[in-house]
């Protein structure tokens, strides 16, 4: 089973930006013994820009920032064959193409806006589209893999005559002799068509 979450953490009130936690995971079920493939390739635009720092959990307006994005970017395509964890940070979650520095502990901040409480509406409707569209893609790849029925055991053997490996036509036996104690008993046949026994 696949479980794709989006949280907008609560931020105090001030110039503070709101923190983002996102993640997918893989849960143990029967979708997983199917080994689907699942493909995910798509681009969102935000409504907003997302902000990435290392360490720090909170982002005050005026602090400065590893990288930002305005779009949402995905490429899976992976075979999922046992359960996974979520993500450790935000960027595992993007496939690690939101920022290309290498920070452990990595964190995404919205943007700051006014308002009591400010409105990130619009950013949720992004997230939750993203949030369908993966587990649609999911569902397909689960489908696909189940598909594909199980097969029973086909067994393909070759055989044959023994010494030729194959079977051929009979041919007619040639007349044979035998040894005797004094010589070689054959067959004759004379040229008036009688038959006689010779040595």
């Amino acid at each position: 089973m696949l479980k794709v979450q989006f949280k907008i953490m609560p931020k105090p009130r001030g110039n503070f930006m709101p923190r983002l936690v996102a993640f997918r995971q893989y849960i143990e079920s029967d979708e997983l013994k199917l080994n689907p493939h699942f493909v995910f390739k798509r681009e969102y635009q935000l409504p907003g820009k997302i902000y990435f720092r290392c360490c720090d959990k909170e982002l005050r307006c005026g602090d400065s920032v590893c990288a930002e994005i305005n779009t949402l970017s995905f490429e899976i395509d992976t075979y999922v064959r046992c359960p996974e964890p979520d993500q450790p940070n935000i960027k595992a979650f993007l496939n690690y193409r939101a920022c290309s520095c290498t920070c452990p502990d990595c964190h995404a901040f919205l943007e700051w806006r006014p308002g009591d409480p400010p409105d990130y509406s619009d950013y949720i409707a992004v997230f939750e589209q993203v949030t369908k569209d993966m587990l649609k893609a999911w569902h397909e790849s689960v489908r696909q893999a189940y598909n594909s029925g199980e097969t029973k055991e086909i067994d393909i053997s070759l055989g044959g005559v023994s010494g030729t490996g194959h079977r051929g036509t009979a041919k007619k036996a040639k007349p044979r002799t035998r040894l005797t104690p004094s010589g070689i008993l054959g067959i004759k046949v004379t040229p008036d068509g009688n038959v006689g026994i010779g040595y």
